[in-house]
């Protein structure tokens, strides 16, 4: 390990304010801000006389607020705002490299509070792997063909018929496991859900030390009903869950991961009727009605499997 600063050059680059600038198409130049989204991009702007950009394939670090250590390779040329730091290597290094220690600088984010402990003072402390410690996969070309499925879509079906939630799936019941006894279970290969928004909602991998807990089975869906109220994620593999989520099973087959990722859309569509203070309960879930493909008499599975496989990347499913 050794420090950012044995790695890089750190500079804060154009620093420029964000109401100096003119949104435009002619002679445009990326304006790289604090921001987490967007690859840390702002805005496109005018390029300014005298005023010298920073070199492309640097890497741009916010130092506080919302984005703090948001770290992004920028593969243009680009003015950046106040507070940002500007990372150039100290030796030749590859793309992959360059986005190998952007993740790298990101993993330090839990270290700084936004506008609070910043990394003004500190960023040339944060230890990194050195270049001869780099994992073996940051040197493979990447060979994934990213396709996209642009030319065949699958056309929008007028026939469907409405269902509420509770007469497609049951809430399955059954022991619940608290997030503190999870974290005295060692490591394993059963999934902890919860109820949070990202990760498909898995807190970790564990491997459970009594029957107390359920399991719940392969192909099930988890409902947030605490925390990020009304986020639905479906799972392929068994899973065992806090008490922050209802266990969804749909009741006439095993969805495929196709159905289940359609259905997690159209639950997610109700986020707006739950919030902290309206929380979700058994009642409350009839007012999740759901338009679902319906043919000769019966749900279209094969519409709504061959719907999600047309999107783009669903390859990457």
């Amino acid at each position: 390990m050794q420090t950012l600063n044995s790695l890089f050059h750190i500079s804060y680059g154009t620093k420029l304010d964000k109401n100096k600038t003119y949104e435009t198409n002619k002679e445009p130049i990326l304006f790289v801000s604090r921001t987490s989204k967007n690859h840390g991009i702002d805005l496109i702007c005018e390029k300014q006389i005298g005023l010298i950009p920073n070199l492309a394939n640097t890497i741009s670090v916010p130092l506080g607020g919302e984005g703090r250590l948001t770290a992004n390779v920028q593969f243009n040329e680009y003015y950046n705002g106040q507070n940002v730091a500007i990372l150039t290597p100290k030796i030749p290094m590859t793309l992959n490299q360059r986005i190998y220690y952007s993740l790298a600088i990101r993993a330090n984010q839990f270290k700084y509070s936004a506008f609070g402990r910043e990394a003004n003072s500190t960023l040339g402390d944060i230890l990194l792997p050195s270049i001869s410690e780099l994992p073996d996969y940051v040197y493979k070309e990447n060979t994934y063909d990213f396709k996209t499925n642009s030319n065949n879509q699958s056309k929008l079906t007028t026939s469907y018929k409405i269902f509420s939630l509770l007469e497609l799936f049951d809430i399955l019941k059954g022991n619940y496991i608290s997030e503190e006894d999870a974290k005295k279970c060692p490591y394993g290969n059963i999934a902890f859900v919860s109820s949070g928004r990202f990760n498909n909602g898995v807190k970790g991998l564990i491997q459970l030390m009594g029957n107390e807990t359920t399991i719940f089975p392969e192909n099930s869906m988890t409902l947030a009903k605490n925390g990020s109220v009304g986020v639905c994620h479906y799972h392929e593999e068994p899973i065992v869950c806090t008490s922050d989520v209802l266990v969804l099973k749909y009741k006439f087959k095993n969805l495929t991961k196709y159905e289940g990722l359609f259905f997690k859309v159209l639950i997610e569509q109700h986020i707006f009727r739950f919030n902290y203070g309206r929380k979700i309960t058994k009642d409350r879930l009839k007012e999740i009605q759901m338009p679902i493909p319906f043919k000769n008499n019966k749900i279209d599975y094969e519409y709504i499997n061959n719907f999600i496989k047309s999107k783009d990347f669903s390859d990457c499913i």
